[in-house]
């Protein structure tokens, strides 16, 4: 059973909130973006450790910008939080820097993950909502286009969202 913030049900939004990625600045950005805040914590647990420790330390808006902006490639990360400020626009505390290097190899180089990527694992936790409240197989092959085979396979992977496997990482805490 998935854990839920808010009143935010599967039902209540719209039936193509999640078919194309959203442009910034749009109202299905901004709707996006509202989804993600209320659903905070379950969303986390189905990002790669080194996003959820992000979005805890800037917010989803300027996660997206960040992600926008390097997603897809690899990134060099600066030893100090002051300078990875000023080099990749992201502000974060020098507690919040330090928990993120845990999770950056020791060049310091990391593959910032595609927006697409994080899209997709928003899309997952939307698709896992609607199962949740019940809403029918062919509905969700509609607005999907998933198979039989991918809605299995998804039932089968839960309820063990990736980042709550992974030793050290705490939605919670982040």
């Amino acid at each position: 059973m998935l854990e839920r913030l808010g009143d935010q049900s599967f039902s209540r939004l719209e039936e193509d909130f999640f078919q194309v990625l959203p442009v910034v600045g749009s109202g299905q950005f901004v709707r996006m973006i509202s989804f993600c805040e209320v659903n905070k914590q379950l969303i986390m647990r189905y990002l790669p450790p080194f996003a959820a420790i992000l979005v805890g330390a800037v917010g989803f808006k300027r996660f997206f910008h960040f992600i926008l902006r390097h997603g897809g490639k690899r990134v060099y990360f600066p030893a100090q939080a002051d300078e990875c400020s000023h080099r990749l626009q992201l502000h974060l505390s020098a507690d919040a820097y330090v928990k993120l290097l845990e999770y950056i190899p020791t060049n310091r180089m990391l593959e910032v993950p595609s927006h697409w990527g994080i899209y997709s694992a928003l899309r997952r936790v939307h698709i896992i909502m609607g199962l949740e409240d019940g809403l029918p197989d062919t509905e969700l092959y509609r607005r999907y286009g998933v198979s039989h085979r991918y809605l299995v396979n998804l039932r089968k992977a839960e309820p063990g969202p990736k980042a709550s496997r992974m030793p050290g990482v705490n939605p919670k805490a982040c």
